[in-house]
């Protein structure tokens, strides 16, 4: 092979292996947020970029190595948007606003989480020191500003609160200068170039990280618990009649974990669909748009399944079911949600597994929800019941995932929540049975 052929080859050989080394890195940063940092091992990461275990260590001698690189990176690219603003500006109080600016910028694409997550973990000495070494360094222009604003009054040494040293008219100095400087996305943030890699975003929005945990622990074990209550009884709608005559109550709690699950998916749905829009809006639009429409429609037929059932208790579960079938194509508005009923779990996962919220595995058992079948009346099948369980594999360690992230809240603060929660769904319910 000619020589140029050789260092065309060897070229390509390492830009190659700069982006499996950075690919590598932004699974560690998945792994280490969603599940802790001794989740990151060898075999995880390696999974999620399609490597084996031996062509990882051709990148990385060991996971904390990796784990090394990953902290190294993101305080990195921080440190690089950081003096990229810092540059354009020279007056103490411009350079205060520009850092903290940037840094409002910065933690909102999440590039600040993996240090975060190394923090909470259980971290050899020597890892935690330079973790906080890295940290003081990338503060410094922020301390030597507040030093300099302040005349060297302000002991700004190593504590990155020295802001408060400053008097409420210089503090005035640093506020919001109006509509024109409001905050963008930083250059390289949202996407692998200008220095940054990208890095999924907090929690954040409607209905917040608590509900919406909630939501996606709560929703699908309800559904799985309601479809296997019905197991034993036939599939079709005149057997599910009279086992509600034969079984009122286990029918009855059957159907009511079902729409309750449904129901409380709502919120869940909206979370995930604003994760997934930090890299994938367009999928994360559709996929959260045809999710909420169907979880709509099951709730249509969950309130015509209550229907057919007190007529089953009033006039028999012979009559119930000759009126049930007479009317049973008639034409509804809802009936035109039964695409979105499939369809939205369908987008839904695939744009979760696109924007790196749910691995393959997990992505795929989110799409099973559309195997759940649709319409009334509806028992149980091999089908519904890996739908349902389909769902709780997918929905139900992210919502776990939700709830490890952030601040605990204070005891008292759960309870109080609680309380006011069990207080809320009584009324409601005490105000339902009013008519």
């Amino acid at each position: 092979m000619p020589l140029r052929g050789l260092r065309l080859f060897a070229l390509t050989d390492r830009c190659v292996g700069a982006q499996q080394r950075a690919a590598l890195i932004q699974a560690a940063v998945d792994v280490l947020v969603e599940q802790g940092a001794a989740a990151v091992t060898p075999a995880a990461v390696g999974a999620r970029t399609g490597l084996a275990r031996s062509s990882f260590h051709q990148y990385f001698p060991s996971a904390a190595a990796l784990l090394a690189a990953l902290v190294e990176e993101s305080f990195t690219a921080a440190d690089a948007a950081t003096a990229q603003a810092l540059a354009e500006v020279g007056a103490p109080a411009d350079r205060i606003d520009a850092f903290v600016r940037t840094e409002l910028r910065i933690a909102a694409c999440g590039t600040h989480r993996p240090a975060k997550a190394l923090m909470r973990a259980d971290l050899p000495a020597e890892c935690v020191a330079r973790v906080h070494e890295l940290h003081h360094r990338h503060c410094a222009p922020l301390l030597a500003a507040i030093a300099e604003l302040t005349d060297g009054s302000a002991d700004t040494g190593s504590d990155p609160t020295a802001v408060r040293a400053l008097g409420p008219r210089r503090r005035t100095q640093v506020r919001h200068r109006g509509p024109d400087r409001a905050p963008t996305t930083p250059r390289g943030c949202g996407r692998q170039g200008g220095g940054m890699v990208e890095r999924q975003s907090r929690w954040t929005g409607f209905p917040g990280r608590w509900v919406g945990a909630g939501s996606l622990v709560a929703g699908p074990v309800l559904v799985l618990a309601g479809v296997l209550a019905r197991w034993r009884f036939d599939f079709f709608f005149p057997a599910q009649l009279t086992a509600y005559q034969e079984h009122r109550r286990l029918i009855a709690v059957s159907y009511g974990l079902v729409a309750a699950g449904w129901t409380l998916l709502l919120p869940g749905v909206a979370l995930l669909a604003g994760r997934i829009a930090v890299r994938r809006s367009e999928l994360a639009w559709w996929g959260g748009t045809l999710a909420v429409l169907g979880l709509c429609a099951r709730a249509f037929h969950a309130g015509v399944d209550h229907l057919a059932f007190q007529l089953a208790a009033q006039r028999g579960a012979a009559e119930a079911s000759a009126v049930v079938g007479e009317a049973y194509g008639a034409f509804h508005v809802f009936g035109a949600l039964n695409a979105a009923i499939m369809g939205g779990w369908l987008v839904l996962a695939y744009g979760a597994w696109r924007a790196g919220v749910l691995g393959a595995v997990r992505a795929v058992a989110l799409a099973a929800g559309a195997a759940m079948p649709l319409g009334v009346l509806k028992g149980t099948t091999v089908g519904s019941v890996a739908a349902a369980a389909g769902l709780c594999l997918a929905l139900v360690p992210l919502g776990a995932a939700a709830w490890r992230e952030g601040p605990r809240p204070a005891g008292r603060t759960v309870a109080g929540r609680v309380l006011l929660v069990a207080t809320a769904a009584g009324a409601m319910v005490l105000f339902g049975q009013l008519g």
